[in-house]
């Protein structure tokens, strides 16, 4: 409601992609795909269950219906709770999900059946597309397959979501083509191509961050929170500079904040003896 605008207010906001603007971000998934499939490539598509699974199916299967992606190759799906989230989009089970949106599968589209059809897909070295959670790498069907595309030279690894610190995926994409990477204790070289985008993301960017804060007119304080320590830092930089707020703080590990209806009351150092 707009009579919250002039509450005093503090705000608790993420800074996953608070080094930023929306206008940076480069579309990049479509080309790297294509190049990949033009090239024999076998793809590995690590997705988030919700949300990015149907988003990039419906991708595929818009690309196949321009010409630019052959329907002849085959594209499957490997991940239980995926394909509930699928089934309640497409059916109608949730009512957010526009009617135009609902039928987004591909063509020559497969779900992976079991331990069998996994071994296959990932034995036979033909040109595939394959979507997996979890979006990661840490979980889910995608680590397995993580584990043995890594070997594969003529692979794509793609991410399509934002990648924690001591996640599998973020340590893929922090390793160079032929460096080590430890697999479940066990090194192995990494040979695959290793890409990501954030073009499908839904952390907001810092220009829309901004945006929404400069909605209130009475904000006591910002706690910076949810990034990598320098996207915070940058951030709470840019909100200090750009915004009207009493007080700017970052949440970690090594400083909390006692605040109250009215704003920050004291701020505390993890490193203080109680």
């Amino acid at each position: 409601p707009k009579w919250v605008h002039q509450l005093p207010i503090t705000i608790v906001q993420e800074a996953t992609y608070g080094y930023m603007d929306s206008s940076e971000v480069k579309y990049v998934l479509k080309n790297n795909i294509l190049e990949a499939v033009s090239e024999g490539k076998e793809i590995l598509i690590p997705v988030i269950s919700l949300g990015r699974s149907q988003e990039v199916l419906f991708s595929l299967k818009k690309w196949q219906e321009e010409g630019s992606l052959d329907k002849n190759v085959p594209i499957y799906y490997d991940g239980k709770l995926g394909m509930r989230y699928n089934k309640a989009y497409s059916s109608g089970e949730l009512s957010s999900v526009r009617d135009d949106c609902r039928n987004f599968y591909p063509g020559n589209f497969t779900v992976v059946a079991g331990e069998e059809m996994r071994q296959d897909l990932v034995d036979n070295g033909k040109c595939k597309i394959i979507l997996a959670p979890s979006g990661m790498g840490s979980h889910g069907f995608s680590q397995y397959y993580l584990q043995k595309f890594i070997k594969k030279e003529n692979a794509l690894i793609h991410f399509t979501c934002y990648l924690a610190d001591g996640t599998f995926g973020r340590a893929l994409m922090d390793c160079k083509k032929y460096d080590l990477v430890d697999v479940g204790g066990l090194k192995s070289k990494l040979l695959a191509d290793v890409k990501t985008t954030s073009e499908c993301s839904k952390h907001a960017k810092r220009d829309e961050l901004i945006s929404f804060l400069k909605d209130f007119e009475n904000i006591k304080m910002v706690c910076v929170n949810h990034g990598p320590i320098h996207a915070k830092d940058i951030y709470a930089t840019t909100v200090f500079n750009q915004v009207k707020a009493k007080n700017v703080g970052i949440l970690g590990r090594q400083q909390f904040f006692r605040i109250d209806g009215y704003g920050l009351v004291k701020p505390f150092s993890s490193k203080l003896s109680s």
